[in-house]
């Protein structure tokens, strides 16, 4: 592989026609060295369940993201809200900002991203300033007091026509969790295809992003009545799940928002986190985290709220929880963009099995694996495999001979494949000494645009400190 374009993420609410949120890609990989202009080179699409880039040959680029919540409102809107402190703030760091127009300093923003090589998705998230959300904001679907469809309708064309010459813009969310009373997939139906085919007519370069319906975690019914559109390979899925979620129907979206506490404190969350980051190797989902902010200027009448599910401390100076960071390192790259073979990776470490021991290491060394019809994993290319007899007991390599075991102890049972990438164990476990433990770690294939089994080994849990 070439080089890899990293970048970071900005979300932003601006108080005109509609409030919007930027989210930027971490990881585009390139077939040469040079990622000077690479948010500028980039013409996106859609391939089957993956996004990819024109100008490349086709490549994978995977959406691996994080949202910034923060405020464009400049004095007079700060003021209002007894913020004189940010106002001073903002004056000493970008005085030129100041005082302009709030859709200028949006502009600006978006601009210096480009010149910092972010990409950014921008998204409808509110039509009337706040906090989002609840089922009785009258924000939540069309039709509501606040939710004027036509007038969002004209809202999101024309912002699509304000970015229409960022390179940067790479995508157009078209509204955050539909909810409420009013939900009915006539009107969904109705507005979201009016809404997309306003923004692809305006810029047919931006992937169009659809969500679904009760807080995007319901998009079950495309699956018997597609969107009909007039355009293709520009359609995106967005999906929401988090550990308070219920269903299952997130793993048929293409991008996927999810955060958790990052205190470590929050045991639902803590299952939760292994089996996402083991269902997303498992899938190589592109995905969104919620949230880069570690607090907040103005949030519900609380000045300077501190937000435990972001990546930042409370200051912003540092990150919450640097173990979360390495978890996720893995999947901010595509899976599916190396030869084909398998590999064992731990969720609670984001650590890979390595190639030259049976300790954990970093991914880019990960032992590669072939799974075989008699349950059993290979060394690919050598004729050795892996064993282990009980759980929390060393795993060996051995000989294979003929299929049978050279040398090695009566092996009781196969690697046992879990049905449908959910987290149910086959009683075999993982050790090393200390350094590999048994927590839900997993079998990801990696094998083009193939999707795989999953091996998921369960024992005890650990959570965003361990």
């Amino acid at each position: 592989m070439g080089g890899t374009f990293r970048s970071y993420l900005l979300f932003l609410l601006l108080p005109i026609l509609l409030i919007l949120h930027a989210t930027i890609i971490h990881n585009h990989h390139h077939h040469n060295n040079n990622d000077d202009n690479a948010a500028a080179d980039l013409a996106l699409s859609t391939n089957s369940r993956w996004i990819v880039d024109d100008r490349n040959g086709g490549e994978r680029v995977k959406l691996s993201c994080v949202n910034w919540l923060g405020s464009t409102t400049m004095r007079q809107s700060l003021q209002k809200l007894g913020l004189s402190g940010s106002v001073a703030g903002v004056q000493l760091n970008n005085p030129s900002l100041v005082d302009l127009p709030l859709v200028n300093v949006f502009q600006e923003v978006v601009s210096n991203l480009n010149e910092n090589n972010v990409m950014i998705i921008l998204d409808n998230h509110l039509s009337k300033t706040g906090w989002c959300c609840n089922d009785n904001d009258r924000n939540g679907f069309f039709g509501d007091l606040y939710f004027d469809p036509e007038v969002w309708v004209e809202g999101i064309g024309r912002v699509a026509s304000m970015f229409k010459d960022y390179n940067n813009v790479v995508g157009m969310s078209l509204r955050n969790e539909l909810r409420g009373r009013r939900q009915n997939l006539k009107t969904w139906y109705k507005y979201m295809q009016k809404g997309a085919e306003r923004v692809h007519a305006t810029n047919p370069n931006v992937l169009v992003i659809i969500s679904g319906l009760n807080y995007d975690l319901d998009l079950s019914f495309l699956r018997t009545n597609p969107l009909s559109l007039s355009f293709s390979n520009k359609l995106v899925l967005e999906i929401h799940w988090y550990g308070f979620s219920d269903g299952d129907d997130w793993i048929m979206g293409n991008s996927n928002e999810w955060g958790v506490d990052q205190r470590g404190t929050n045991d639902n969350d803590n299952r939760y986190l292994n089996c996402l980051l083991g269902l997303a190797a498992e899938h190589d989902l592109d995905w969104a985290l919620w949230t880069l902010v570690g607090s907040y200027y103005y949030r519900e009448g609380v000045i300077g709220m501190e937000e435990f599910y972001g990546l930042l401390n409370w200051n912003w100076g540092e990150p919450r929880n640097s173990s979360f960071l390495k978890k996720i390192s893995p999947l901010q790259s595509p899976f599916s963009s190396i030869d084909e073979h398998k590999l064992l990776f731990h969720p609670a470490t984001g650590l890979c099995m390595q190639s030259h021991s049976l300790s954990l290491g970093p991914c880019s060394d990960a032992l590669a694996l072939d799974y075989t019809s008699e349950n059993i994993l290979s060394v690919k290319g050598t004729n050795h495999c892996i064993q282990a007899n009980e759980v929390h007991m060393p795993v060996r390599v051995v000989g294979l001979l003929g299929g049978v075991f050279v040398e090695a102890e009566e092996q009781k049972e196969g690697w046992v494949l879990v049905g449908q990438g959910y987290p149910t164990s086959n009683r075999r476990g993982l050790s090393s000494g200390s350094s590999l433990l048994a927590e839900r770690t997993l079998l990801a294939e990696r094998n083009g645009l193939e999707e795989g089994p999953i091996i998921i080994f369960l024992g005890e849990e650990k959570g965003l400190g361990g």
